[in-house]
């Protein structure tokens, strides 16, 4: 009994006399004998065998929650051994649910009232309301900590979301018309959040868990749904001291290393993983040095360009004030090629790229007697704009649609007609997605895009049978706030952007039409406001083709699509003056090839196929490259 009184455990009144206490009645209740079988049960066996375990390891850090030393203990990761093991998992379940009584509550350390209740508007006014989401709480458990905040705070506007694994919200009893505003939602932290730009991402005790591989994939992929300049990332855990950190977060960073090979991180480190995953840190809020805190975060703001002038030259009708805030213009998207002056330093730079002309330059196609003929018979027609881009593939449609954002006169054309057809690129990168993003198109696309977090690496062993012998993220890390990349049939991505573009009245887009020479005035190249650049057009196949789209739903694969009429031209010579060409004509570029520039880097002599079949075997590679 002795040691009993002294662990607190119960109060001595008398020689040999004893008195139940607060702890003696959590120990009487299920949750309480949870508490006490997940140390003996679940967490000593791994903490006795952590010395010989750490000596196997040469006494480095274990960076992988697979080689762990749990994993090294029971012969497996400490989340498998939860699933495979119901007695555990239900042990864990309720210990968690109870760790925290006695101790302060994160939204008593973060001011809710002041930095949620204000905020619950969108960046367009629009209220937050009881049907958009104020607050997703990631790995949430039970339910706890929603239930008493709403009890604090009765006010807060918008609804509130459980996350976690489906075996643990089945426990749970939220009813969306009680009234809390509560909703329960399973989902795993490792695939991509679906609820998008809620007002704040909250994770509890969630990051100390794993290792910062793992974090910064759980991050980025929550950083992929946040609003810029709107969604806050709340991470409620340990901000640990650079020195003289105390016993308490000391000895439970041990335990995060020996249970999952993760671990109490510092403030350097939060803000360096943060940073690695989009994030930066906006304040952190810990009424204790070195003790439990809230980390608030959101997405690092991009460089901003002031006008396109900033990167090649401003079309001279551009009122540049009016895209001061404008973010990821479409010169980062893709290549183009330019073709007239600019001015200043920006001149220079584009010289240096050779994508100008000093003189006058004339160049024609290869002429064979047929075209020459249809030109000849063809009525001669004349145009201006003052954007010409060549190329409605996707690079020419994001152009295109950022003109249209611009209100800048545009013409796009494109040798081919409407249509695309199967078996073109379908891989939508990281950065890309971003711009996407920045155009408000991006939630359509990652609806109906497939989604490949992970990369597998499949080997032949000595058995005779593949096994897998490494799994990483599928992108380079840090080098985006979306996780990883996508897939999208180009067919779709086009029909997306087409849709967005039929939406502005400066933009045509004219099909079945090509370009057969360009010709660059070098003296009106200097004048403000002169169309300097002419390109020769002729009609390259008769008839009328349509662009398919579909009626805006969001599941367009189930649906028959509509057929949506495109800007097209028809049998004609023309004469088109331009103030820029750009080119975005593809590979096999026709304008890069006519104005002589050569195409810089290696060819190979790979040749890609899609094969489709239907496989049997135990791969287990679900939304994986493998």
């Amino acid at each position: 009994m002795r040691v009993i009184v002294a662990l607190g455990l119960c109060a001595e009144t008398g020689v040999e006399e004893y008195k139940a206490n607060q702890k003696t009645g959590i120990m009487t209740i299920p949750q309480g004998i949870s508490s006490f079988k997940a140390w003996f049960d679940i967490f000593t066996p791994a903490a006795v065998k952590l010395p010989e375990y750490m000596q196997s390891q040469k006494y480095q850090n274990p960076t992988q929650s697979t080689s762990s030393a749990f994993a090294y203990t029971t012969g497996s990761e400490f989340w498998h051994h939860l699933n495979r093991t119901p007695e555990h998992s239900q042990i864990f379940n309720d210990f968690m649910a109870t760790r925290r009584q006695g101790r302060v509550r994160w939204y008593d350390v973060y001011p809710v009232g002041p930095e949620l209740a204000p905020f619950a508007q969108d960046t367009d006014n629009h209220p937050v309301g009881e049907r958009n989401v104020l607050l997703v709480d990631v790995g949430g458990n039970r339910g706890h900590d929603l239930v008493e905040m709403k009890a604090k705070y009765p006010n807060l506007v918008g609804k509130m979301v459980l996350q976690d694994l489906p075996e643990v919200v089945a426990h749970t009893s939220f009813d969306p018309g009680d009234g809390r505003g509560i909703e329960a939602m399973a989902h795993d932290f490792f695939q991509p959040q679906p609820i998008r730009h809620a007002l704040a991402y909250h994770f509890r005790a969630i990051f100390h868990d794993w290792p910062d591989s793992s974090c910064q994939q759980i991050l980025s992929l929550t950083a992929a749904a946040m609003k810029p300049k709107y969604s806050k990332l709340l991470i409620s855990e340990f901000v640990l001291p650079d020195t003289d950190t105390a016993l308490f977060p000391a000895t439970l960073d041990i335990q995060m290393m020996g249970l999952h090979a993760g671990m109490e991180r510092s403030e350097k480190h939060w803000k360096a993983l943060l940073d690695s995953a989009g994030l930066e840190v906006v304040k952190i809020w810990q009424e204790v040095r070195g003790g439990e805190g809230v980390i608030e975060a959101r997405l690092k703001l991009m460089r901003r360009v002031a006008t396109l002038a900033r990167y090649y030259a401003a079309v001279d009708v551009i009122h540049a004030r009016r895209y001061e805030t404008e973010e990821m213009p479409w010169a980062r998207f893709c290549s183009f090629v330019i073709i007239r002056r600019t001015t200043g330093t920006s001149a220079i730079a584009s010289r240096q790229r050779g994508l100008i002309r000093p003189a006058n330059m004339t160049v024609d196609s290869e002429a064979d007697p047929a075209a020459m003929q249809d030109m000849a018979n063809a009525e001669t027609t004349e145009s201006e704009v003052d954007v010409l881009i060549i190329g409605a593939g996707p690079a020419g449609l994001m152009a295109a649609l950022w003109m249209a954002r611009c209100g800048i006169k545009t013409r796009v054309i494109d040798k081919r007609d409407a249509s695309v057809g199967p078996g073109h690129a379908d891989g939508i990168q990281p950065r890309t997605s971003e711009i996407f993003d920045s155009f408000d198109i991006l939630d359509r696309i990652w609806k109906e895009s497939y989604h490949m977090p992970e990369m597998c690496m499949w080997n032949p062993g000595s058995d005779g049978l593949i096994h897998r012998t490494s799994r990483m993220p599928n992108t380079v890390p840090g080098i985006s706030r979306f996780p990883y990349g996508v897939l999208l049939a180009q067919q779709r991505v086009e029909s997306i952007l087409l849709e967005k573009i039929n939406k502005s009245s400066t933009v045509e887009i004219h099909h079945s039409v090509e370009a057969l020479g360009i010709e660059i005035d070098s003296n009106q190249i200097q004048a403000p406001n002169s169309h300097a650049v002419t390109v020769t057009l002729r009609r390259a196949v008769k008839g009328h083709s349509e662009h398919p789209m579909t009626n805006g739903s969001d599941n367009p694969r189930t649906e028959e699509p509509q057929r949506v009429a495109v800007k097209q031209s028809r049998g004609y010579k023309e004469t088109v003056r331009a103030k820029y060409a750009i080119g975005c004509d593809g590979a096999h570029s026709w304008t890069r090839e006519h104005l002589g520039f050569r195409m810089e880097g290696e060819q190979t002599d790979y040749i890609w196929g899609v094969l489709g079949a239907e496989c049997q075997a135990f791969l287990c590679t679900r939304a994986m490259k493998s």
